[in-house]
C-alpha cells in the first residue's frame, strides 16, 4: 500500500505540477526531511517528479505513477 501525504506546500499553483518547472534537488531533501519527522520509521522515500512521496517499500509503485507523468524519474532520499 501506498502512503501518501500531501505536505509539500506548492508556491507556484499548479503549474508546480509540470515535469518541465520542477523544483531543484534542495526541495525533494526538505520534503523527505518533512516525511521523516511523520513516518519516523522509514529511512527512504521516493519522490516522483509531482512530488507525490512513496515509502522506501514502494519504489515500483512510485515507478508506476511517475510513468504516468511522462517525462522525468522517481528521485530516492535517504534521510538516516
Amino acid at each position: 500500500m501506498a502512503y501518501f501525504m500531501e505536505l509539500y506546500e506548492r508556491r507556484d499553483g499548479p503549474q508546480s505540477r509540470d515535469p518541465q518547472n520542477r523544483e531543484p534537488a534542495q526541495s525533494y531533501k526538505e520534503l523527505a526531511g518533512k516525511y521523516a519527522k511523520t513516518y519516523p520509521d522509514s529511512r527512504t522515500f521516493h519522490i516522483t517528479t509531482d512530488m507525490q512521496v512513496f515509502l522506501e517499500g514502494d519504489l515500483s509503485l512510485a515507478q508506476m505513477h511517475q510513468r504516468t507523468l511522462g517525462e522525468g524519474q522517481v528521485v530516492t532520499i535517504k534521510t538516516k
